[in-house]
């Protein structure tokens, strides 16, 4: 089978002058440099179509492309290669949603998180991953199509995967990204214990062993498995499995490694960095999935930083002159010079968003919204809502593998966890933090979904709001004391206390909080930095917490916590471990949590569509019934605050972690419509 979905946008440039009415390169890049691509044409000037036709006549074929006048200004300096020169063969053709954009124009945008537009996309993920979600408007992951690479082929039984790269294709310092950047990746990183000393499922055989990765020529790789591996190019499309073959400039990266450099000189690098091994200075040259940015290195993406930590605020991050997609009509991507984003507290950040100050902040509070629409109808901004396809709004886990025996024993008592689901009024949690658009949900496939389809009836079990139910249900587990502060106590006679850790979803937690105190639960919230609530959560270092739920793809191939045990944020991070180390660490499951990832195991291989949505419905239903991880509400939008003219954006976003956020309405085709 061979998918080239973009076959008809993926042209050359000859096709390319023919087809689509591009003005020859001279004309061009004046009308670019001069600002003045939407001039019309002089009296007796030949039209566009006829300029084509000279050229096409006369056999040329120089300067197909526009670009943006920052870049036709170096050009003309000779600081940096025509377009054609920069672009590849066959450039990606971004169709745009709403209308052909200009260039031109900074986004300014504000948050407590350090990446453009507050820890998420525009670029920074999609213009790095091999193959991309095709994601539909409603939030349907769809089709996996060609993105950096240009086609693909996946053979008849799903064991061997053939990529074809864009030839001339260049990272954003103007050296060739082929097949060897990838190889690097596979050779060099992934096969390196001290870098990766656990392989992902994603790149193993059904023993564990990796799958064999071969370079066929310079633009062509090829995966082979030694059974099918019918979600391949899935987890390919995904930025946190495809990425890693468009993270790892070769040229750029190997001046790191001791397979490159002598000892002693790497010794000295790692030693005036700072860092105490060698992997400590590769992983921060790489980047952590671009939250900082590193200046030196060279990326694919269509924005490139270039004022980082620590010479802030603000960061700052530009048109990456080599990025691989132009327009509809042969302008390069992307169309906005730079994105500026200034790190501020959440109530600075409110404001500047109410105010209009920034052209795009997002994840503003819900409560927020009715200000936000007046904000609206003075026009000093337009509203947009952010939806993730899958529920739910808040997940609460407890660890059932803490160190404390007493604990332990208490969360791994369905009952116990039956009466926290009880004990909490959903309906108010609606009402007060969303103004009653949401509804009562334990975790769920993402809505509109074959998978979510086969289980609907799941969403509700345990909702309804009881606390008679759940203070019987406390006492039953051995729970009945309390002491003088009407505390419970635990069977030992120390008292329950369960600190729930976050590092978000505050007014949400607070509520959770406050229903178990009301039923004699000591609880208590803490919030945390979200990169040290990550280390945590890989030390394997808590007790209970919440997190919103992000959406899953519907066969729960990431983002997976509340369905399978996994050893970041689940309830048997210890089974998790298991899985992941290939039983080397961590413990051994068993019963239902191990039917469940023996059946998520088996999924991997499953080629039928019945039996994976058999397989899919099995695994949702145990969690369910077992309740291992406790929902509260279906999805809430997050609301973004836009520049009134920030075009090609719709007003209802679907994103989720599986398509690297809203990357896939492309943001390098957003520009200013004024």
């Amino acid at each position: 089978m061979k998918y080239d979905l973009f076959a008809k946008r993926a042209i050359s440039r000859r096709e390319f002058l023919r087809v689509s009415g591009v003005v020859a390169a001279g004309a061009a890049l004046a009308a670019c440099a001069a600002g003045e691509t939407d001039a019309p044409a002089e009296a007796g000037a030949p039209s566009e179509a006829e300029a084509v036709s000279s050229d096409v006549a006369a056999g040329a074929e120089a300067s197909v492309y526009k670009e943006a006048p920052m870049l036709a200004e170096l050009v003309a300096k000779g600081e940096l290669p025509p377009v054609d020169e920069r672009l590849p063969v066959n450039p990606l053709v971004l169709p745009v949603l709403e209308k052909i954009g200009k260039y031109g124009g900074d986004i300014n945008t504000a948050g407590m998180r350090p990446p453009p537009f507050n820890g998420y996309n525009l670029g920074n993920f999609s213009g790095q991953t091999l193959v991309f979600y095709a994601w539909g408007l409603r939030g349907e992951v769809g089709e996996v199509v060609p993105n950096i690479a240009e086609s693909f082929e996946i053979s008849e039984d799903s064991s061997r995967f053939t990529i074809h790269l864009r030839e001339g294709l260049k990272w954003s310092d103007g050296e060739a990204y082929t097949a060897d950047d990838a190889a690097f990746f596979w050779n060099h990183v992934l096969q390196n214990d001290e870098l990766r000393p656990a392989k992902p499922p994603v790149y193993q055989n059904s023993d564990g062993s990796l799958m064999d990765f071969s370079v066929i020529n310079d633009f062509t790789i090829e995966f082979k498995a030694d059974t099918p591996k019918p979600w391949f190019m899935d987890r390919l499309a995904s930025y946190w499995s495809g990425g890693n073959f468009c993270r790892h400039p070769e040229h750029y990266m190997k001046q790191f490694h001791p397979d490159f450099v002598s000892a002693d000189d790497l010794e000295a690098l790692v030693s005036d960095g700072g860092f105490s091994t060698w992997n400590e200075l590769f992983g921060h040259k790489v980047g952590p999935h671009n939250v900082e940015g590193q200046i030196q290195k060279p990326y694919l993406q269509g924005f490139i930083p270039t004022k980082t930590a620590p010479d802030t605020p603000p960061w700052i991050w530009e048109r990456n002159p080599y990025f691989w997609a132009v327009d509809e009509t042969g302008q390069q991507l992307p169309y906005i010079d730079r994105i500026l984003h200034t790190q501020v507290s959440k109530e600075v950040q409110e404001l500047q968003g109410l105010t209009g100050d920034l052209e795009y902040v997002v994840w503003l509070d819900f409560k927020l919204l009715p200000d936000l629409l007046e904000a609206e109808e003075q026009g000093k901004i337009r509203v947009v809502k952010y939806y993730f396809p899958g529920d739910t709004m808040l997940n609460i886990t407890f660890n059932q593998h803490t160190e404390d025996e007493a604990q332990r024993a208490i969360y791994q008592d369905k009952r116990f966890r039956l009466a926290v689901s009880h004990a909490i009024n959903r309906d108010e949690i609606g009402i007060l933090n969303y103004f009653g658009t949401v509804q009562p949900s334990q975790p769920m496939p993402p809505l509109g979904t074959p998978t979510r389809q086969a289980t609907e009836s799941l969403a509700t079990l345990y909702t309804e709001y009881d606390p008679d139910k759940a203070n019987a249900l406390l006492d039953e587990i051995g729970l009945d004391q309390r002491n003088a502060d009407g505390w419970r106590l635990r069977p030992d006679g120390e008292k329950l206390f369960i600190n729930f850790v976050h590092y978000g979803w505050a007014d949400d937690t607070e509520l959770v909080v406050d229903y178990l105190q009301k039923v004699g639960i000591h609880a208590t919230n803490k919030l945390i930095d979200s990169r040290l609530y990550w280390e945590r959560m890989r030390a394997l270092d808590w007790d209970a917490l919440t997190i919103g739920a992000t959406p899953t793809h519907p066969y729960i191939l990431t983002a997976r916590r509340a369905f399978v045990p996994e050893k970041n944020s689940a309830p048997f991070p210890l089974y998790g471990l298991w899985l992941e180390t290939n039983g080397a660490e961590g413990l051994e499951p068993t019963g239902k949590p191990q039917e469940n990832q023996e059946k998520w195991l088996a999924l991997q291989a499953e080629t039928d569509p019945a039996k994976q949505l058999q397989l899919v419905t099995e695994i949702v239903t145990t969690a369910r019934e077992e309740l291992w991880v406790i929902g509260t509400t279906t999805m809430a939008p997050s609301i973004g605050a836009l520049d009134p003219t920030l075009t090609n954006i719709p007003e209802e976003v679907f994103m989720g972690w599986d398509n690297t956020m809203a990357d896939v309405y492309r943001p390098e085709t957003l520009f200013f419509d004024r």
